[in-house]
């Protein structure tokens, strides 16, 4: 769907609401991968520059279990967790770093 990011790493979901448009079936669009995907983890990794252009905050939070997070990256301070995940990444999945599954 346009706007809208999902990877699976594993027992988890990292999703990325891209748009204003997705960012309003937020809500719906995590309550149906639960149900269809029931996955242990669900993080949101809002923090593109697609959602700033939107006029969209920038964010990064779990809404469904719990993951360690470190608060910063020594090179930029943003937000940018390793991965440790005995999941696949999907093909033609972003190179950006995604968050650590404990």
């Amino acid at each position: 769907m346009p706007g809208l990011v999902v990877d699976r790493f594993g027992k988890a979901l990292v999703c990325q609401f891209n748009t204003a448009g997705m960012a309003l079936l937020e809500a719906d669009v995590l309550a149906a991968l639960d149900q269809v995907v029931a996955p242990e983890i669900i993080v949101l990794r809002n923090d593109s520059s697609a959602r700033l252009a939107e006029g969209l905050s920038s964010e990064v939070r779990v809404v469904k279990g719990s993951v360690e997070v470190p608060s910063s990256s020594s090179r930029t301070g943003r937000v940018s967790p390793p991965i440790s995940s005995p999941g696949r990444r999907p093909a033609g999945s972003s190179t950006r770093a995604p968050i650590a599954v404990s």
